[in-house]
């Protein structure tokens, strides 16, 4: 296990963020806290993004040029949101992971999205 210094961006309609986090590097594992929330990215070959915090769970799948299924579960309504997940680009190198990708559900369109993760070993 490493311990990663992580420079993260999240561009999309409403918003443009940057953040600099400090997490754990475990086999093909990155485990973080973004604010409150625990996300832990899986590099396998469907790259799978799970945000778990106490009101939500979301679990984004990305794989390149291809349409998959997600879930946004809303703990306290005990509801489950099917989401679909456009993954436009991806791209997986040395400490990057770049993904441009489109949320929607039930065919409606919610947003784009452009996620990029820089990260270092530091421990």
């Amino acid at each position: 296990m490493s311990k990663i210094k992580i420079n993260l961006k999240l561009k999309n309609s409403k918003e443009d963020l940057t953040k600099e986090i400090i997490g754990l590097k475990r086999g093909n594992k990155l485990h973080f806290l973004d604010d409150k929330v625990k996300v832990t990215i899986t590099f396998d070959e469907i790259v799978t993004m799970r945000r778990n915090s106490n009101e939500y769970e979301i679990v984004l799948n990305f794989k390149n040029n291809s349409k998959l299924e997600g879930i946004y579960n809303l703990k306290k309504l005990n509801y489950n949101l099917p989401i679909d997940i456009k993954t436009n680009t991806m791209y997986i190198g040395s400490g990057l992971f770049k993904v441009d990708y489109e949320l929607s559900s039930d065919g409606v369109k919610m947003d784009d999205f452009l996620f990029e993760l820089n990260y270092e070993v530091i421990e």
